[in-house]
């Protein structure tokens, strides 16, 4: 779903649409690389923290809480395995790098932001923050406040979290106090994990996945692994991918 097509009503179709058709052993794989951001937290679920992270899509940002609901429906021993590659998409809540930090970087020909850029073809490869400008934030914000409050205000995640049956894996491309930087043709972390799969050689668990990753993007954003459900183990033990 690109462009005009990758609306809210579009995506939470898809993922309806997996809920109702995948059965104990099936493997959903769901990606997102765009804008990431905060917005209020309506109902209460990341107290003491105010705000909700949220992907920008066409029509409207799509809040988390929203894809989360979800996962109680799904029907036990199914797998699903969440990429995102946007801004403030894990879930420590630990203090983030600054940007200066960022656009310092570390040097070197290992250098993660060096690789990207000679990986780069047609496309400029400029270290650049996968984020929404200040004033685009606080417009998209004051915009959508009314739809994103009847959207989310009443949603428990955290009793679908409780009811999940499903194994859920969540990879982000940094914390959710971080930015993701961006470059060429990709972002920085979709890079990398094109980098670690090789294609398909690697054969890591997801563990292992994580692991590089960060090895390769620090220190400019730190990718976090998050999962809960039935499973969960053997899904982490498991062949990436597979």
């Amino acid at each position: 779903l690109v462009g005009e097509a990758a609306t809210v009503a579009a995506v939470l179709a898809e993922v309806d649409r997996a809920v109702a058709g995948l059965q104990r052993g099936d493997l959903f794989i769901m990606t997102f690389a765009g804008h990431g951001a905060l917005v209020e937290d309506y109902n209460g679920d990341q107290a003491p923290r105010k705000t909700d992270q949220a992907f920008c899509l066409f029509d409207r940002m799509l809040v988390d809480d929203e894809v989360v609901v979800r996962w109680g429906a799904f029907q036990p021993g199914v797998r699903v395995l969440i990429l995102l590659d946007s801004c403030h998409s894990g879930t420590s809540p630990t203090a983030g790098a600054q940007l200066e930090t960022k656009k310092r970087g570390a040097g070197g020909a290992d250098d993660p932001l060096a690789r990207l850029a000679a990986r780069s073809v047609g496309s400029p490869a400029v270290p650049r923050v996968r984020a929404l400008r200040s004033e685009q934030h606080t417009t998209a914000n004051q915009v959508q406040e009314a739809e994103l409050r009847a959207a989310t205000s009443a949603l428990d995640p955290a009793g679908a979290i409780e009811r999940t049956r499903a194994t859920i894996l969540r990879i982000a491309a940094c914390r959710a106090d971080q930015t993701a930087l961006e470059a060429g043709r990709h972002g920085l972390f979709t890079q990398t994990l094109i980098e670690i799969w090789n294609s398909g050689r690697f054969t890591g668990t997801y563990r292992d996945l994580v692991t590089q990753a960060g090895e390769r993007t620090s220190p400019y954003q730190e990718p976090t692994l998050d999962y809960y459900g039935e499973e969960v183990q053997s899904f982490l033990r498991g062949q990436s991918f597979r």
